[in-house]
C-alpha cells in the first residue's frame, strides 16, 4: 500500500470523497508547501493611552508563516482608546490580517 502524500491524486480523491473539513485540511497542507497567502487573527490589548500593550495570535493559517510579520506590524501602532463615560479605558480588539500575492 502506498503512503499518503500531500498533493497526490489519492489525497485529492479523499478530499472530494469525505467532508469539507478534510478538503480544507488538504488545502492547508498544500498551501504550506508554498505559502503565498494566509491569514492571521490577532487579539490586541490597548491601554488608556491607545498604545498596544499585548498581542495574542488567536489563529493563523497556515500556522508558522505569517504570525511574526502580523505581530510586528501592530506592535508600535497607536489607536484611539475606548471611552466609557468620557474617560479612556483599556480595551481589546480583534484584527484579521490577510496576506495575498499582488
Amino acid at each position: 500500500m502506498k503512503r499518503w502524500q500531500p498533493g497526490t491524486r489519492w489525497t485529492k480523491l479523499l478530499c472530494v470523497g469525505l467532508s469539507i473539513l478534510f478538503l480544507y485540511a488538504c488545502s492547508s497542507i498544500q498551501t504550506v508547501k508554498n505559502p503565498d497567502r494566509g491569514e492571521v487573527l490577532l487579539r490586541l490589548l490597548i491601554n488608556e493611552n491607545g498604545q498596544v500593550v499585548n498581542i495574542e495570535v488567536v489563529k493563523a493559517e497556515p500556522p508558522g508563516y505569517f504570525e511574526e510579520s502580523a505581530v510586528k506590524e501592530f506592535r508600535e501602532k497607536k489607536f484611539s482608546p475606548a471611552m466609557k463615560d468620557g474617560i479612556p479605558i483599556k480595551s481589546t480588539m480583534l484584527i484579521r490580517v490577510t496576506y495575498e500575492p499582488h
